[in-house]
């Protein structure tokens, strides 16, 4: 198990150009588990071996370790088997760059017209094509992020509810318990005690 910062990603996307760090978890057509070829798992054991010899150094180098885990993820993104091979150049790009502007306004909103705007496409292009990538809708891909957000900070940050709601743009922490209860069918308070309790 890896467990890997946001701040991580910031600083890998910060010095390496890749399209790879796409939150492609939130989309149904990419398998989140996959079975490794034996030339893909020497590839990883290599570079997994190298990521730890790395991070033990004294004085290590963040940009080698970032550069390696890189590594490791493109290895894994090229056997990975994706759905979206349907789709055209165009409509990848697009897709991608929905998902991206999803990670970086949710906490600002929550709508789906919004982000056709950001993207350059109509609010019908833009769930047509979350359709076709996805068969979810924009505002369907919107909310799971925001859900998986709510998750992560509750749990790993241990974060109180109401500090979640205002720093996830939730004006009302009423409505921001309605709305995590509508999607989990647990309110934020029930969801930290479950999760503890597991």
């Amino acid at each position: 198990m890896i467990n890997v910062t946001e701040a991580f990603f910031d600083s890998i996307l910060t010095n390496i150009r890749l399209p790879l760090f796409t939150p492609t978890h939130l989309v149904s057509s990419y398998l989140p588990v996959f079975i490794l070829s034996q030339a893909l798992t020497e590839t990883c054991d290599a570079l997994l071996l190298e990521i730890n010899k790395a991070q033990k150094e004294v004085n290590n180098n963040p940009l080698l370790i970032q550069l390696l885990f890189s590594s490791l993820l493109v290895a894994l993104t090229r056997e990975r088997k994706s759905n979206t091979e349907h789709l055209s150049e165009t409509q990848t790009m697009r897709f991608n760059q929905f998902l991206l502007s999803i990670e970086d306004k949710f906490t600002q909103t929550r709508d789906a017209s919004a982000y056709a705007d950001m993207v350059h496409i109509s609010y019908k292009s833009l769930n047509q094509l979350c359709k076709l990538a996805c068969n979810q809708t924009a505002k369907q891909l919107i909310d799971a992020h925001t859900i998986l957000e709510i998750k992560r900070r509750l749990i790993i940050e241990n974060s109180q509810v109401q500090e979640v709601a205002y720093e996830l743009g939730f004006d009302d922490v009423t409505y921001f318990v309605k709305f995590f209860k509508r999607h989990t069918l647990l309110t934020p308070s029930q969801f930290k005690t479950y999760t503890k309790a597991k």
